[in-house]
């Protein structure tokens, strides 16, 4: 499984970076970089996560998904082929060992998904001070369109994990988190969110990162969601408002509902 992810992803960005002009629009390239540096990024936190796990007994795990889902949240995408690549065939217990690790990979990915949005922002925020921006205009249109794919990535990926997970129930989980796990996760989420969607804010409207994320906090707790005069930048509002509704509703009036 490993070496098929890496190969997808050296194919992914050979398309783009080495071959720098196969597109007519520019701008359709620098959407492209963004993707990708979205997508590299998404396979290096669940790489590290699943090998904190150590030595599986069998990673050749064939990508069976559906393609489309590289396209609609590459960070599920990545989720679900990792978390199926936990197998163990000899040891006793089988069943039992592979919800265990799937449940520290799970954790692991939340943690580094968070560590991961919030190096990105001091990283911006950093820039911020700079003219680098303002210097080159390819290299803001880059890190906005990676910005904006993470978001959404991230945004689809706990979305729909979370519903699935609570329409599945409990008997039918295939980790071994607990309902304080899965609360723990949710609160990371919630944080990882408005970190996630900040960096967004700041790229439209461009005054500082302290106000974008004043924006991003207000958004996230439905206190302050005004309307936008760009439609887009009113999606990606309406897309966190869904996100942060959808963890505290899930954490809180089901999670804290289950027995275990």
């Amino acid at each position: 499984m490993k070496v098929a992810i890496t190969i997808l992803t050296i194919c992914l960005l050979l398309s783009g970076f080495k071959y720098p002009n196969i597109f007519e629009n520019l701008e359709f390239e620098l959407v492209l970089y963004g993707f990708l540096i979205s997508f590299a990024l998404d396979y290096l936190v669940k790489y590290f996560s699943i090998s904190t796990l150590g030595k599986l007994d069998n990673r050749n795990v064939l990508i069976k998904y559906n393609v489309l889902w590289v396209f609609i949240s590459h960070g599920y995408f990545l989720s679900t082929v990792f978390k199926d690549s936990i197998k163990y065939k000899t040891r006793v217990f089988r069943v039992k060992q592979e919800k265990l690790a799937r449940a520290k990979f799970i954790q692991k990915a939340n943690l580094y998904n968070l560590w991961a949005s919030s190096a990105a922002l001091a990283a911006i925020a950093a820039l911020s001070m700079t003219e680098v921006f303002g210097e080159h205009e390819s290299f803001k249109v880059v890190v906005t369109w990676f910005v904006v794919f993470r978001a959404l990535s991230r945004s689809i990926e706990i979305v729909y994990a979370f519903s699935k997970d609570v329409i599945r129930g409990q008997e039918k989980t295939s980790s071994a988190l607990t309902k304080y796990h899965r609360i723990q996760l949710a609160l990371s989420s919630y944080i990882e969110n408005i970190v996630n969607y900040s960096i967004v804010y700041y790229f439209f409207n461009m005054t500082s990162i302290s106000n974008a994320v004043l924006v991003s906090i207000g958004r996230s707790t439905i206190s302050n969601v005004e309307p936008s005069k760009c439609l887009f930048d009113q999606v990606l509002a309406y897309g966190q408002v869904l996100t942060a509704l959808s963890l505290v509703v899930l954490s809180l009036a089901i999670y804290v509902s289950r027995k275990k």
